[in-house]
């Protein structure tokens, strides 16, 4: 995996340099926005609902939005649609910026500002991840993947003691402002990037289509179901002690600049195990032991805050709090980058954003709600029981081996041109038959072979798929599969990864007869249709 030599190596890069310390500094301008937003609620009176309501707004959406926007992603100009993004973040902090110095902040006010600001980051942050592949060689992509770990960190570090502090010293506005300069700042350098256009596909799909690839792939990828599950359970419960932060300081009667150095630990925890420990961890444990072990720190340190008695023996417990932190969102980050294929780039990302980000969302809500009407040490407690459930789900839902998966795109050798009749793109539904012969004393392997090859059509386009034997010879057993259009099955080809061959190679080894299985392609017709072939 990754270690400290390797992290300069991306950095060699003067595009990825230029972009890692854009991203950076707008990372450090929305904690810091955030401190100061959900602060200056604390200290408005608020009831907790409603402040923990503030991280639920940011990150809800995330939730709703990621999915479309990571397919608009796949299909646009990734970097043209991230400058758009940063251009309307900063028009939204600029004018919560004017809001605050003219003394108007109501509460309502911080809320929508937060819900919009979420709404940008469901945009940006798909198109963000999936560019990020296109701004280095492929060697230095696990640099660039614990360089975006650390630069995260640093901002939850430094943001949150500069937004205490601002909000302190001068109230939310320069915050606010700061804020959207450091999305001006992204954008500037992102239009300095002179990206190619993007190759026109000739099978390129519209977002609804994109959608509905991606949800499909989702619901019969096993692998994916207990990474998502193992994600969302880990952010529902591991937010709590970041999301229960300002009013656990507003309970000890602490000033904004002890919020903001607490806050700075959390993130100094992580950036102390991103930059120290992990790399080393790595080499020594697999990802299910280190999330294991994650989600043992998280617990402890959430089950110890409520007995903290003062700001020092909060930050001695919120340092390792931010090391888990990073550990579980690290490594959950790295086995969802290792179960989705290459075509669903950026609508990987966005799904990984609605597990994660509904985690977040639903947790802020949930630990508020108990807060408000058990108090801060029932909700953190119940907390550190769903961290116990979470490593219970991690020991009984283990994703090791899915994490050395080959999926890398292969050329798939499905050949059409012997049709006698060419369909067009949108002709369809179509159906596929693959005529396979089996010895009797291979059918156990075959059946369990064929299982596998199941998934695998489902998810790369199929809607339906059935196993059928010749009745009157029964050693013929025939795959049947149904797709939408005749493009959707042009682009089954395309999704073909270096896994998907060599499941598909283990069912053809069992076929015994002299050729090749016989595939056929059947176009519905419905009755009365008098279309003819073409001459």
């Amino acid at each position: 995996m990754t270690t400290p030599a390797r992290a300069p190596s991306a950095l060699s890069s003067p595009l990825f340099r230029g972009l890692w310390i854009a991203s950076v500094g707008s990372g450090i301008g929305a904690t810091m926005h955030d401190t100061a937003a959900v602060w200056t609620l604390t200290l408005q009176g608020s009831e907790a609902w409603v402040v923990t309501l503030y991280q639920s707004l940011l990150s809800l959406p995330l939730f709703f939005l990621a999915l479309p926007a990571g397919a608009i992603a796949d299909i646009a100009d990734k970097r043209r649609l991230s400058i758009r993004v940063q251009t309307a973040g900063a028009v939204i902090a600029g004018l919560l910026a004017l809001a605050a110095f003219l003394h108007w902040l109501p509460a309502w006010l911080l809320l929508a500002g937060a819900a919009m600001l979420g709404c940008a980051a469901a945009f940006g942050q798909p198109a963000w991840q999936a560019l990020i592949p296109e701004a280095i060689d492929r060697p230095m992509m696990s640099s660039a993947i614990a360089l975006g770990s650390l630069g995260i960190n640093l901002s939850r570090a430094i943001g949150p003691f500069l937004g205490g502090y601002l909000v302190s010293l001068a109230g939310p506005g320069p915050a606010f402002a700061l804020n959207a300069v450091s999305f001006i700042v992204l954008a500037f350098v992102l239009s300095r990037w002179h990206r190619p256009a993007p190759a026109p596909r000739p099978n390129a799909e519209t977002v609804t289509s994109a959608i509905i690839a991606a949800l499909r792939h989702v619901r019969h990828s096993r692998p994916i179901h207990r990474v998502l599950l193992r994600h969302a359970l880990f952010t529902l419960a591991a937010i709590a002690p970041a999301a229960l932060l300002p009013l656990t300081v507003k309970k000890l009667a602490l000033p904004g600049t002890s919020f903001g150095f607490l806050m700075g630990c959390y993130g100094l925890g992580g950036i102390f195990v991103a930059l120290g420990v992990l790399p080393r961890l790595r080499g020594r444990m697999s990802l299910d032991r280190l999330t294991l072990l994650g989600g043992v720190i998280s617990m402890l340190a959430t089950a110890c805050l409520p007995l903290a008695k003062n700001e020092w023996q909060l930050a001695a417990l919120l340092f390792p709090a931010g090391m888990a932190w990073l550990v579980g969102m690290s490594q959950l980050n790295l086995a969802g980058q290792s179960v989705f294929p290459h075509w669903v780039r950026a609508r990987a990302s966005a799904i990984h954003l609605l597990a994660a980000q509904g985690g977040i969302s639903l947790g802020a809500m949930l630990w508020g709600g108990i807060t408000q009407h058990y108090g801060i040490q029932i909700a953190l407690w119940t907390a550190a029981g769903v961290l116990g459930l979470y490593l219970l789900v991690t020991l009984r839902l283990p994703v090791d081996r899915f994490v050395k998966m080959d999926l890398s795109p292969v050329a798939s050798d499905h050949q059409h041109e012997a049709l006698a009749w060419q369909p067009t793109a949108e002709d369809g539904p179509v159906r596929i038959s693959v005529r396979y012969e089996i010895h009797a004393s291979d059918e156990p392997a075959f059946l369990k072979a064929i299982a596998a090859l199941r998934d695998v059509r489902l998810r790369d386009g199929a809607y339906r798929w059935n196993l059928w034997r010749d009745l009157e010879s029964p050693q013929f057993i025939s795959e049947v599969f149904l797709v939408g259009s005749w493009q959707e099955h042009l682009r089954q080809a395309e999704r073909m990864t270096q896994l998907s061959r060599e499941i598909e190679d283990r069912v053809l080894a069992l076929h015994r007869g002299r050729e090749a299985p016989v595939v056929k392609h059947f176009l519905h017709l419905e009755p009365g249709q008098a279309d003819c072939p073409p001459a």
